[in-house]
């Protein structure tokens, strides 16, 4: 498995976590700055980057004051790591079904790998198990995404917006950035892109590395 997906979330550049009372169980990292803002934040994993970790938490999150956490959950300047490419994998010869150009889709159950040759939106509660491959940009507006086993493997942004949403799958952008927006949402899975941009409050977000039954 890449190292790269060893962590809730992972970033080949920035990652930026706004919003309040946020919980991660897993470790957080980024090849430049880690930055999180807001108030009352738990993490009870490691907080990594290759710049900077900027943690501006106003209130008394376990382990976190203002500026950055008051315990020994940091480590600046680690070395940098990379995402595998969109093609690493055969993704496409493997597809059990292929869908060319634009595809809309309202509920959805992916079955195997099922591959996009452009951008992808969903409007519907998306579940299943396998890869959705997406040669192009990911728009979700959903609430659920359920797997457990759920890869979105995607060469573009990948964006979800939803309050409430329930999410049970790992997301990839491998040449743009994962961007997520809402409060009270719930992940089980994890986070990988070139960029990683949490908007929102009361989120929980669990490391799970079942998505990647695929990849293995």
């Amino acid at each position: 498995m890449p190292n790269a997906f060893r962590y809730l979330i992972f970033a080949e550049e920035d990652a930026e976590i706004s919003g309040n009372s946020h919980f991660f169980a897993g470790n957080l990292r980024a090849n430049d700055d880690l930055k999180l803002s807001g108030n009352q934040h738990q993490v009870t994993g490691w907080l990594e980057a290759g710049d900077e970790v900027d943690v501006d938490d106003r209130g008394r999150g376990r382990g976190h004051g203002r500026g950055r956490p008051d315990d020994d959950r940091v480590r600046e300047g680690v070395d940098k790591l990379v995402l595998p490419d969109f093609g690493s994998r055969p993704w496409r010869e493997r597809a059990s079904r292929i869908y060319e150009g634009d595809l809309t889709l309202g509920a959805y159950q992916v079955r195997g790998i099922i591959y996009v040759d452009g951008d992808l939106k969903v409007r519907g509660p998306l579940s299943g198990s396998g890869v959705l491959v997406v040669n192009g940009k990911v728009e979700l507006e959903t609430s659920q995404i359920m797997g457990p086993d759920l890869l979105v493997w995607a060469r573009k942004d990948v964006k979800l917006e939803a309050h409430n949403a329930r999410v049970r799958a790992g997301l990839v952008s491998t040449d743009g950035k994962i961007e997520v927006k809402g409060n009270h949402v719930s992940l089980r899975g994890f986070l990988a892109g070139r960029k990683v941009e949490i908007k929102g409050n009361d989120g929980e977000w669990t490391y799970d590395d079942a998505p990647l039954t695929q990849w293995r």
